[in-house]
């Protein structure tokens, strides 16, 4: 709530969510992880062909944690349960100051801001990106 229009937010249920994560889960291409009852991360292919096609194969798709949790570092423990071995990137929304934080201190770069749609609403998201741990490197965007 206040990241996004409050009418995408209603549009949300709890039944598409589940299937949602019963066809990610069922598919096997995404590396997911949870911290029962607090949070959970997953990562997996680039959604974005110009961002694979740029050098970043892969995508954190999310990383939440109650607010209950923060702090004390599951984050960064999820973070790196579902990283991989590639160049990948993620994206956080305009106004999530503490995640733009927390992706910076876990070494994630800066590499756009731009706009996007969800539904009718416009909004505004941040790219950041990590090279891979061995040193492939993914090119800016």
């Amino acid at each position: 709530a206040g990241l996004l229009p409050e009418d995408e937010l209603a549009r949300i249920t709890e039944a598409d969510r589940a299937g949602l994560w019963r066809r990610a889960i069922g598919a096997g291409r995404a590396r997911i992880m949870v911290v029962e009852g607090l949070g959970f991360a997953a990562a997996g292919a680039q959604r974005e062909a110009a961002l694979a096609g740029a050098g970043w194969p892969e995508e954190l798709y999310a990383l939440y944690l109650l607010a209950d949790a923060q702090g004390r570092g599951l984050g960064r423990a999820l973070f790196e349960a579902v990283r991989g071995p590639l160049p990948f990137t993620c994206t956080v929304l305009d106004g999530n100051e503490r995640a733009r934080r927390f992706y910076a201190r876990l070494g994630g770069r800066h590499l756009a801001t731009r706009p996007e749609v969800i539904g009718a609403s416009p909004i505004t998201e941040h790219l950041y990106g990590w090279d891979a741990p061995g040193g492939l490197v993914g090119q800016q965007v």
